[in-house]
């Protein structure tokens, strides 16, 4: 579930509705974000590449300058 421009959105949790309850969420730019400052191997890898990819958010510089990847989606001046 992707916040809405209604969600309200801070520190990285929205709230959203799930049928007629509302519902606290991480987003997944937060999640991204989560990912970075520490030494990452290929499952974080994996877990930012399938984030990135599905939320249309730009791989963040660590995770491009290890693994040299890119996704269709990113765009590399878009900062994560």
């Amino acid at each position: 579930m992707r916040p809405s421009a209604e969600s309200a959105i801070q520190d990285g949790v929205a709230t959203q509705s799930i049928a007629v309850s509302a519902v606290r969420c991480t987003t997944p730019e937060w999640l991204v974000s989560s990912h970075t400052g520490y030494d990452f191997d290929e499952t974080d890898w994996q877990d930012v590449a399938a984030l990135c990819d599905r939320f249309a958010i730009s791989v963040p510089h660590e995770y491009r300058a290890r693994f040299g990847a890119r996704l269709p989606n990113d765009d590399p001046a878009k900062p994560a």
